[in-house]
């Protein structure tokens, strides 16, 4: 069976590393591969003061095409990219 790759970007919205941790406990339930990604950022200027920005973090996932779209189902936000 063929074996596909898909890349999941956690909301940055709110605490990535909590949001990439139940992306990653999902993903393994639905019998993927997983590894992830941190994509640090630089502390940003906001409003005179220096803020320090949620990192993104991907999920990258690898499997059927059925667990893809199980886990897919079963999260908030679909992939950014599957190969």
């Amino acid at each position: 069976m063929q074996k596909l790759k898909a890349t999941f970007k956690c909301p940055s919205f709110a605490d990535t590393e909590y949001w990439s941790d139940a992306y990653i406990e999902t993903a393994q339930n639905c019998g993927l591969a997983v590894t992830t990604e941190v994509l640090e950022y630089e502390p940003q200027m906001f409003a005179g003061t220096l803020q320090k920005l949620q990192p993104d973090i991907l999920v990258h996932v690898e499997g059927t095409q059925q667990a893809i779209t199980l886990l897919t189902a079963n999260l908030d936000y679909g992939p950014v990219s599957i190969t």
